[in-house]
């Protein structure tokens, strides 16, 4: 032993030695490599079986996620075909209404064009009412004025046949007094 080197275990030593031996043994007994060998074949196989039944299980969650995503696509092609069909049937009615829209708006035309049409002419009848009633207000006036100069001129010439039949009848009167007083 050099000076400053830590002591040596010789047990330590020993085991190690011996565990290096019985690895070289083991290396090149034959019964110890086919127990090797049988051990990891097992290994190996037990490991193919756990991930083999690791695959299967994912296969199955598989096949149920793909049934499900059948049924799910089944499911929205059949909600497809109703949704064109209602759309075509929304589309269907959307022009009926329309095409009923455009008859009810043409007729309303045509009902206001007449109504119009009829407007101007009671306008017209009317504008013509007013014009005949202003001509006849007009020659009434005209009426009203001769029939009163009509009637201050009979006046005139009433009022001096009045004033003689009064005169006569004062006569008269005075007449009949004196006739009576005699």
């Amino acid at each position: 032993m050099s000076k400053g080197a830590d002591p040596i275990d010789i047990k330590k030593e020993k085991e190690r030695f011996m565990a290096l031996l019985t690895a070289e043994t083991k290396r090149y007994d034959v019964n110890g490599m086919t127990i090797d060998l049988n051990q990891k074949m097992d290994q190996i196989v037990t490991s193919i079986k756990k991930e083999e039944k690791i695959i299967m299980n994912d296969e199955e969650r598989q096949l149920r996620n793909l049934d499900k995503l059948e049924y799910m696509s089944q499911y929205l092609n059949e909600d497809h075909v109703h949704t064109k069909d209602s759309l075509k049937a929304a589309q269907l009615i959307r022009e009926d209404a329309n095409l009923q829209m455009s008859e009810f708006e043409s007729r309303n035309q045509q009902e206001l064009r007449e109504l119009e049409d009829e407007v101007r002419r009671i306008n017209q009848q009317i504008e013509a009412q007013k014009h005949k009633q202003a001509d006849i207000k007009e020659e009434n006036h005209k009426l009203l004025k001769s029939i009163n100069t009509a009637r201050d001129t009979d006046k005139k010439q009433n009022q001096g046949i009045v004033d003689q039949i009064l005169m006569k009848d004062r006569d008269f009167d005075k007449n009949e007094k004196e006739l009576e007083d005699k």
